[in-house]
């Protein structure tokens, strides 16, 4: 790599780089190398990985903010896609030209980002799916409660109506015998 240094007014002095001919056969040479494993640190996969230790109201916040972000991060970047495209066309660009790299990475990554958006809707409607779930389980445990208790009444009510007309009855034969 070599630059040129160039002076501005009103603005601080910038540097434009340039691709040296040993720098451009390095490239070459390390294009055709297969690459390493990826190394991903994203803090919000730690995060959801350690989602159970939030409440449903702080998950979900969290989901919805990361969709937001990532929304208006693809729309962003969809507008650089639309200018290289109506720049150099779009089934203009040929693996030659020096735009295509940047132009196939940008819509990688609105790929990969799309995708992360339909990860997070389908771990809301999980958690909204959990959260009905564990209110109908309350429902049913309620009537289920109200159900025994009743049974135990109507048990109770059975005993002591059995115990009273057994006693009734046991009155009523011992005064037909005398």
């Amino acid at each position: 790599m070599e630059f040129e240094h160039i002076e501005q007014t009103g603005k601080p002095d910038k540097k434009i780089y340039s691709l040296t001919e040993k720098g451009r056969e390095t490239l070459e040479k390390w294009v055709t190398e297969s690459p390493s494993d990826p190394i991903i640190r994203d803090e919000f996969l730690i995060k959801m990985y350690s989602i159970w230790l939030s409440n449903e109201e702080n998950a979900k916040k969290l989901i919805q903010d990361r969709i937001a972000k990532l929304e208006q991060t693809v729309a962003l970047r969809d507008e650089n896609i639309a200018r290289i495209e109506q720049t150099h066309g779009k089934n203009g660009l040929e693996m030659t030209s020096k735009h295509f790299g940047g132009y196939i990475l940008f819509n990688r990554r609105s790929m990969l980002d799309e995708e992360e958006i339909s990860w997070c809707k389908w771990v809301l409607n999980l958690i909204e799916k959990a959260r009905l779930n564990n209110l109908l389980l309350g429902i049913i445990v309620g009537k289920l409660n109200i159900i025994i208790q009743d049974k135990i009444l109507i048990n109770d009510y059975n005993q002591k109506f059995q115990l009273c007309f057994g006693a009734c009855a046991s009155q009523s034969s011992q005064k037909l015998n005398y």
